[in-house]
């Protein structure tokens, strides 16, 4: 970044939205409790980021198996929400099968913490959890 003379910037990035607290809930850390995985389907993680672009911000989520480290999900918005992260997640559904006692691991973010993203986790079997 320093060769090109390239900075990063947070500016407008976040919002504060009172009452959110009703869509959504926490979950706990049972992670960093379990052995690392032996096989695929057994621990996915996802995480999103964000890329300024002319036209605003580009969002990027991806869902990642701790075991192949490969992204097996990903999907990309113009809008910071859970419908993205329920994207890329459904997206890692297409082609992977998570396994019954399969842990997703994300941070506490508000795309994670949505109970609709939490319901497709259930739905798949998966447990969820956070960082």
């Amino acid at each position: 970044m320093k060769e090109l003379n390239l900075c990063s910037s947070m500016k407008d990035l976040y919002l504060r939205l009172p009452n959110r607290g009703k869509h959504y809930s926490t979950t706990n850390n049972h992670l960093k409790y379990v052995a690392k995985p032996n096989g695929k389907n057994q621990q996915w993680v996802g995480d999103f980021t964000h890329i300024r672009t002319q036209k605003g911000w580009l969002f990027h989520a991806v869902v990642m198996d701790l075991f192949t480290r490969k992204l097996i999900g990903w999907s990309f918005s113009q809008q910071r929400n859970s419908l993205m992260t329920q994207a890329a997640f459904k997206d890692a559904l297409a082609k992977e099968s998570p396994g019954n006692n399969c842990i997703f691991h994300s941070d506490q973010g508000i795309e994670y913490a949505a109970n609709d993203f939490k319901g497709i986790v259930e739905e798949s079997g998966a447990n969820k959890e956070y960082e």
